[in-house]
């Protein structure tokens, strides 16, 4: 009973809802960048636009199913239906993980220019292949 109370005046005191504030972080330039599913919403409205307008037809196709995607942090990880948020040596990321063979794994990476809280756009959107050892 007093559970239930002390719930009760919370969701009262929090406007209805209780929320936990999650982030992903990873890090940038030796600092840490840290983002919520707020930011990979912006994330993900700016890479269905560079991606729609790409020549490329599979990279039209997933902007298409990034529609409805939902962004999440799981395990302190951004995803964005099969991408994931990532840093390079040039800044953030969100990666791909096109297709994996076995000599190599092939991601698709689109670099991001933004802020936490902020806009977040896609600059350009390249290929990576990393081979495996045999």
């Amino acid at each position: 009973m007093i559970a239930h109370l002390a719930i009760l005046i919370c969701l009262a005191a929090c406007g209805g809802t209780m929320t936990k504030q999650e982030t992903a972080t990873v890090t940038v330039a030796g600092r840490p960048l840290a983002v919520t599913a707020a930011d990979g919403e912006a994330m993900r409205l700016a890479l269905i636009d560079h991606l729609a307008a790409s020549p490329d037809p599979a990279l039209r196709d997933e902007a298409a199913r990034l529609h409805h995607a939902t962004p999440r942090i799981d395990d302190d990880q951004l995803r964005i239906g099969p991408w994931v948020f990532d840093a390079r040596d040039r800044g953030p990321v969100l990666t791909w993980d096109q297709h994996e063979t076995p000599a190599a794994v092939v991601y698709q990476v689109a670099y991001l220019s933004g802020v936490p809280g902020g806009t977040w756009r896609v600059v350009k959107i390249g290929e990576e292949i990393h081979h495996l050892e045999p």
